[in-house]
């Protein structure tokens, strides 16, 4: 199966699963129910003030559906793990609120949860909710008037601010991507490559920013400090 590789891929397959376990057929709703119930690895996506907890190995293959998983051979979570690790920018943590919340989820949709994960493991999450309200403003920056984006990016600080959102995230620079994505010209910077396919939101090259020094280990939020690449040379700058 192939992996994801968009933040639109990856909400694409959460409203599958949420579709499932809302669904009129008791075999999807028993199906999403069984995953949620034995996933270790969760994304965690707010919608309404919901939060609604999707299983990384589900999410993780691209337009995944309930017949392809169940079929798959070789389908694996430490795989789709890597993928959304890059997607949402961060390894997914252990935390007692959002632990709390599952449980809480799992009581709604009548399910009772396994005390543990396998081998003993705690549960771990990745939140996306504040992922669409950034790209919303990467792409105002990229529409905006080019002095005054390098007005901002002049008086704008080196280091991002840490937000607590129940788990630490960092508040990136929209201007510092639309900068570099500008600056790249639909070009991925590490292959030389055109970016391999378009947005569907706007039919621009699809290329992501990635920090050459990880902000989580104190880079800069700078044009400077940020390529744009492709997905597959995003994946090998993590896990070359």
């Amino acid at each position: 199966m192939q992996t994801i590789l968009t933040y639109d891929d990856l909400l694409e397959n959460v409203d599958t699963l949420r579709s499932y376990s809302s669904s009129p057929h008791a075999e999807d709703r028993e199906y999403a129910r069984q995953l949620i119930r034995q996933g270790v690895c969760f994304v965690v996506h707010v919608a309404g003030g919901e939060p609604f907890f999707a299983p990384s190995r589900f999410v993780g293959y691209k337009a995944n559906t309930r017949a392809a998983h169940a079929t798959s051979p070789t389908k694996d979570g430490r795989i789709t793990n890597e993928v959304i690790n890059i997607i949402a920018g961060s390894k997914p943590n252990h935390s007692e609120a959002l632990e709390l919340e599952y449980q809480q989820f799992c009581t709604r949709l009548g399910i009772k949860p396994r005390d543990k994960a396998p081998f003993g493991a705690s549960r771990r999450f990745w939140i996306l909710s504040k992922a669409s309200n950034f790209e919303t403003e990467v792409v105002r920056s990229l529409n905006d008037n080019p002095a005054e984006r390098k007005k901002r990016l002049r008086k704008a600080p080196k280091k991002p601010r840490s937000l607590a959102v129940i788990v630490n995230v960092f508040a990136r620079n929209p201007d510092v991507v639309a900068e570099v994505l500008l600056r790249a010209k639909g070009i991925c910077e590490g292959c030389k490559k055109e970016a391999p396919f378009r947005r569907r939101s706007d039919n621009t090259p699809y290329l992501e920013v990635h920090h050459k020094v990880r902000l989580a280990d104190g880079g800069d939020d700078t044009v400077e400090n940020a390529l744009a690449l492709c997905p597959n040379c995003h994946r090998k700058s993590h896990y070359a």
